[in-house]
Parts: structure tokens; C-alpha cells; sequence
């Protein structure tokens, strides 16, 4: 199976990837960290 090209994105839902998705996704830790707006005051 090829890595997927997308990012689902869900507001203030953390960083951590689901176990499940770890083969497939490939986004790097700093590109999440980057796109999860880490700076926004809940």
C-alpha cells in the first residue's frame, strides 16, 4: 500500500498519530506539529 498524501485535520485533537494509520501516513513530526496550530489558547 502507498503512503496517503493528505492530512485529516482536527481541531485541537493533539499531534499523535493513530497507531493503526503509522505505515501510511507520511507526514513527519515537525510538518504535524507545524499544521496542528500549536500556538492556539484553548
Amino acid at each position: 500500500m502507498s503512503k496517503l498524501p493528505f492530512l485529516i485535520s482536527i481541531p485541537h485533537g493533539g499531534t499523535n498519530t493513530p497507531p493503526e494509520l503509522n505505515e501510511i501516513a507520511c507526514i513527519g513530526k515537525k510538518d504535524l506539529f507545524d499544521d496542528s496550530d500549536p500556538f492556539v489558547i484553548e
